[in-house]
């Protein structure tokens, strides 16, 4: 049997991704249309949209400021190195639970070497 052909039954887990957002978006136009009748007018939308560019152009010159500065530099790389650090320690700790279960698993069951076969049979 073709190994790409042999899983053709079962639903792409990714198509069940595309039509929940394809839905999503459908219902947040939906209300956006709703509502649209009742918002702000045209050049009340164009007055917000100038505004939001010119705080966008102050915090990106800012930000820009800040990065120059060395200090800031070095405290933005000890926050990342401390946020991986601890997004590591957050996926060990979950892979060590996971052991732990398996190893509390029911004896009844099959073992991993049972499991494994059975995958490579099928």
């Amino acid at each position: 049997m073709d190994p790409s052909k042999e899983h053709d039954d079962e639903p792409d887990p990714w198509d069940e991704v595309t039509d929940r957002f394809t839905e999503l978006a459908q219902r947040i136009g939906n209300t956006y249309r709703d509502s649209a009748s009742s918002g702000p007018s045209e050049d009340e939308v164009r007055d917000a949209l100038r505004t939001l560019g010119s705080a966008w152009q102050s915090m990106t010159s800012a930000l820009a400021s800040a990065l120059g500065d060395p200090d800031i530099r070095r405290d933005v790389s000890k926050a990342a190195t401390s946020m991986a650090a601890a997004v590591g320690e957050s996926l060990g700790e979950f892979g060590r639970a996971i052991n732990k279960d398996r190893r509390n698993a029911p004896a009844d069951g099959p073992t991993e070497d049972q499991a494994h076969a059975a995958d490579e049979e099928e």
